[in-house]
């Protein structure tokens, strides 16, 4: 690593203790992933315990946890922590987006219909679900193994 290098991350540690400080939903992914970017999965995980004391919306403490599972963590982590934001927020669209997609990415077409007609269910007039449907159809009948190479976590 060179001086320059060292000299940008001295900055990017000197941000870490008033992300910690003033903790956000954003700053806390991305301290997170910072962490676990640099092989330090402790200071990760700390940084990520700091989203139980932040005031947010449901499901979106764990669209960071699945973020940063997609990441840093087991495939069964990512989908779990996707899963549990569609859980605490199944009118939320986005959520639901993720989770489809994270099972296309998988290879998992048929798992991405099943969530997306459940989505409809709820959501029946979101014109981006009934998009992210066409293409969960899409995927099943390709078998996904295009995506499937894309991404394994």
């Amino acid at each position: 690593m060179c001086s320059s290098d060292l000299n940008e991350m001295d900055k990017v540690e000197a941000l870490c203790p008033k992300i910690k400080a003033a903790p956000t939903e954003d700053g806390v992914r991305v301290l997170a992933l910072y962490y676990a970017s640099q092989g330090r999965t402790a200071d990760a995980e700390k940084a990520l315990a700091l989203l139980d004391g932040l005031d947010l919306p449901p499901g979106r403490r764990e669209t960071v946890l699945a973020d940063y599972y997609s990441q840093f963590g087991s495939r069964d982590q990512a989908m779990a922590a996707f899963l549990a934001a569609t859980k605490a927020a199944p009118q939320d669209p986005i959520t639901w987006y993720r989770l489809i997609i994270a099972h296309i990415l998988l290879g998992e077409g048929d798992k991405a219909v099943a969530a997306a007609a459940e989505a409809l269910k709820g959501l029946p007039e979101d014109a981006v679900l009934r998009l992210v449907e066409q293409y969960a159809r899409s995927e099943a009948r390709r078998g996904g193994e295009e995506c499937r190479a894309r991404w394994a976590p």
